[in-house]
């Protein structure tokens, strides 16, 4: 984040005054990073969105209503970066669905920033020749969106480390073989 947590929350403090705890920013932001963590996203980005979400909403809602009905800043806030978390999560799922099952499951497409038919084809052929534990591991995350926790009783992994490295295992793969796919003429034969 290019600015503290600490910095940006502290702009509550002009409608909340001095009830605004001082590391609110901060905690808020760790607790946001680790809710996404858990859902599969791990890096900041993703974070920082969220988080940015939450913000731009308590700013909204202090502006237009004022501070007075608030009796606890840090539990509105958290609450706030709760559902902000929530919010961005269902947007990327609905950006992702679509797209993703189109690829894997050879769908027609639903959204037209996605490049034509040949680009489904290198994708389809990418994904068939991904071992069935890697195919599998990515149908469940991207064309059926379910949750990690969810994937990992499915596939039977008894650990949430196992499950990521499998996910990591998967994902290189799967770029592997569209790489191979690409850099052998192959794509050029969809062309």
């Amino acid at each position: 984040m290019s600015t503290e947590p600490d910095t940006l929350v502290a702009s509550l403090c002009t409608y909340l005054g001095d009830r605004v705890p001082q590391h609110l920013g901060r905690e808020a932001y760790c607790v946001t990073k680790r809710r996404l963590m858990a859902e599969g996203f791990p890096d900041r980005y993703h974070a920082e969105e969220a988080f940015s979400m939450a913000l731009t909403n308590a700013i909204k809602y202090l502006s237009s209503h004022g501070g007075d009905k608030i009796r606890q800043p840090r539990a509105w806030f958290h609450t706030l970066c709760r559902r902000a978390c929530v919010d961005y999560l269902k947007d990327l799922t609905v950006q992702s669905t679509y797209t993703l099952s189109s690829l894997i499951e050879g769908e027609g497409l639903v959204d037209p920033s996605v490049s034509d038919e040949r680009t489904l084809r290198l994708v389809r052929r990418a994904f068939e020749q991904l071992k069935p534990r890697h195919r599998q591991l990515v149908e469940l995350d991207l064309v059926k969106c379910l949750p990690p926790a969810k994937i990992q009783e499915e596939m039977g992994l008894p650990t949430n480390g196992a499950f990521r490295v499998l996910k990591h295992e998967a994902f290189v793969a799967l770029r592997e073989a569209l790489r191979v796919l690409i850099d052998s003429g192959i794509g050029q034969l969809f062309s």
